[in-house]
């Protein structure tokens, strides 16, 4: 009878354990500059870093209006510090 406590117990913090983990980075290349506004980079791109492992391409729609500067990747580095994605 005890033995269904413990266990219900341990699948929780099983679930807790690996759904923190789930967000974070864990090597370099884990993270990327990506095009955030759907515009191109000879077009007004917005660039982010962010972690590949939890980056949702935006959906984006035909008919959307950039402004006309180019906007190239940044050169500075993308990179996992700590299990976030940052810039440095």
């Amino acid at each position: 009878m005890r033995a269904v406590p413990i266990l219900l117990v341990l699948v929780a913090i099983l679930l807790l354990y690996f759904s923190s983990k789930e967000g974070k980075c864990y090597t370099n290349s884990d993270c990327s500059w990506q095009i955030t506004n759907c515009c191109p980079e000879s077009a007004g791109a917005k660039w982010e870093c962010v972690n590949l492992r939890t980056f949702k391409k935006p959906v984006c729609p035909k008919d959307i209006a950039c402004i006309q500067v180019v906007s190239p990747k940044p050169k500075m580095a993308c990179i996992c510090e700590e299990g976030e994605c940052v810039v440095k």
